[in-house]
């Protein structure tokens, strides 16, 4: 009671002295505010940034659908980066190492902006590109840009496209750069991006210098020259020596060199025709291919010598040199020679040709799943044997129901301590 006694006793006994003295506090409380002395000084400082530009207008000229028409530039000190999450055995460096049996890969399904870049060492002139993943068929970009650049900071495109095969070959006119950056544009949810190599190829003439002097003065004058560099060559090798005949089919191995190869393989001996087969491969790989022998082929194999035939495997190749190469063929343990045979009641009859020590094993015939007839049998070196089957029920209905009651059977002939053999038949009802 006496605090709020004195309290009012203040502002109302004195009330001129309470008003000064409030209006003085409220002076000097608004002089600390407002004082320059006090005011906090807040200073801001912008950093430097740097930024990394592309350049989105396509120079024109380019062409997605180029075939390599250029010289190849050594790959040299080139080195790669992604920024895809590949394994260390798909590195991109896999796509610039000669090596079509390794090669760079996205380790994922292909999504816009995945992107591998290449570092040429130093600046290069160059007019064409070529992605190859001849082991990868379906890996090819679905959609890509390819980009160029002088100092890794500014891009330029120089080609835009959309991927529809493997190898992807685009031209564009004559670039001068350090770094190639292709980046893709377009997804694929089932097919990772592979490369198992990167190659840039260049069309334009190299520049001569000629120094001409006199007493007085020297010039030297810079003459581009017309010469247009050689388009690399296909060359193919032959690799097979000899060969075991299985069933009808022979295997020859072809390596590819210099640009992608295409042609034929034919074997002859002497001037017979033994068999035929189109090839084409890319440059640098290595293949087999299976040739099919005909009946006649089949006989002149069982009826020489040992079961072998010294023959001529003859390689064409487009814009290259015709390769021929010695080979010897040799016929399996038991040839199956009957490729027709008409069937009698539910009768049918085989013949086999014995070139092993002995030959034993069971014959069967099968349509599809279904097996028409098997028949057990035994033969002794160098001989031909008839061998008679019996087709069961099933396979008289289906005779009967077939168009011109024929059927084309497999005849696949297990061989004791031997390969088996399989072979196309024709039975007709």
């Amino acid at each position: 009671m006496t605090y709020k006694r004195r309290d009012w006793h203040f502002w109302h006994a004195a009330p001129g002295t309470a008003i000064v003295a409030t209006l003085a506090m409220v002076s000097g409380f608004l002089a600390l505010s407002i004082s320059p002395a006090s005011a906090a000084t807040t200073t801001t400082t912008t950093a430097p940034t740097t930024t990394t530009t592309t350049t989105t207008t396509t120079v024109p000229g380019s062409n997605c659908s180029a075939s390599v028409s250029g010289a190849f530039l050594d790959r040299t000190g080139w080195s790669a980066t992604t920024d895809a999450p590949s394994s260390s055995a798909d590195a991109p460096d896999n796509a610039l190492d000669g090596n079509y049996n390794t090669r760079f890969s996205t380790n994922e399904d292909q999504v816009s902006g995945l992107a591998i870049r290449v570092d040429l060492g130093a600046a290069r002139a160059f007019d064409e590109l070529a992605m190859r993943a001849p082991n990868s068929p379906t890996d090819y970009a679905r959609g890509y840009d390819v980009l160029v650049s002088t100092n890794d900071i500014s891009w330029t495109i120089v080609a835009a496209c959309t991927g529809t095969a493997n190898p992807e070959i685009v031209s564009f006119p004559t670039q001068t750069a350090q770094w190639v950056r292709v980046v893709l544009t377009a997804a694929s949810t089932t097919d990772w991006w592979s490369i198992d190599e990167f190659d840039l190829y260049s069309s334009a003439p190299a520049p001569t210098t000629t120094t001409t002097t006199t007493t007085t003065t020297t010039t030297t004058t810079t003459v581009p020259t017309t010469t247009t560099r050689p388009k690399p060559v296909p060359a193919v090798a032959a690799l097979s020596t000899r060969s075991t005949v299985s069933a009808n089919k022979v295997e020859l191995r072809l390596l590819c060199s210099g640009a992608t190869c295409r042609g034929t393989i034919r074997l002859y001996e002497g001037g017979t025709l033994l068999a035929t087969k189109s090839y084409e491969m890319f440059a640098g790989t290595a293949s087999s291919w299976g040739a099919y022998l005909d009946s006649k082929a089949l006989l002149l194999l069982v009826n020489s010598r040992y079961h072998t035939v010294n023959a001529t495997e003859v390689v064409t190749v487009t814009n290259g040199t015709t390769v021929r190469k010695q080979i010897t063929l040799v016929g399996p343990a038991v040839t199956a020679l009957t490729t027709r045979a008409a069937v009698s009641g539910n009768k049918v009859e085989l013949k086999l040709h014995c070139s092993a020590a002995t030959c034993q094993g069971t014959i069967w015939l099968n349509y599809g799943r279904p097996s028409l007839a098997n028949k057990s049998y035994g033969m002794v070196v160098g001989t031909t044997s008839t061998w008679t089957m019996y087709l069961n029920r099933e396979a008289m209905h289906l005779l009967a129901r077939a168009r011109y009651h024929t059927l084309y059977a497999t005849e696949t002939v297990t061989v004791s301590d031997g390969p088996t053999v399989h072979r196309q038949i024709t039975l007709v009802g």
